[in-house]
């Protein structure tokens, strides 16, 4: 979620004119006023997907930090065979999120990505 908040940040300061927040001040902002409607999943939680419209509920979650080894695991599952290598595109260099955090903005994401935090063991 800090990885997510911080990159989303980066994004619309990037892409969106209209917003010029500091990354503090896009922490504590209420995403559901301050995207529009299109972009608001992004921020959600995503345990949250849940009971999203159109939303199935997966038999596995595959984790972006460890992608690979959970597409084996579920290509393991189905039979399948282990013929992907999955690439990561669009990569972004540049800081790691973990430096543009202090320790209110790391709290302030913490607290609102909590059930994420605890549900996918998450740390920071």
């Amino acid at each position: 979620p800090w990885d997510r908040a911080y990159s989303t940040w980066k994004y619309w300061r990037r892409k969106m004119k209209n917003i010029k927040l500091s990354f503090e001040d896009f922490c504590q902002a209420d995403f559901n006023t301050l995207l529009p409607p299109s972009q608001r999943k992004h921020l959600l939680q995503q345990v949250e997907l849940n009971g999203q419209p159109d939303f199935v509920n997966p038999n596995f979650w595959l984790r972006f930090e460890s992608l690979q080894k959970d597409y084996d695991r579920v290509c393991n599952h189905l039979g399948l065979p282990l013929t992907q290598t999955i690439s990561h595109l669009n990569r972004t260099s540049g800081l790691d999120y973990r430096a543009a955090y202090t320790s209110f903005t790391r709290d302030l994401i913490s607290q609102r990505f909590a059930q994420d935090i605890e549900f996918f063991n998450y740390e920071f």
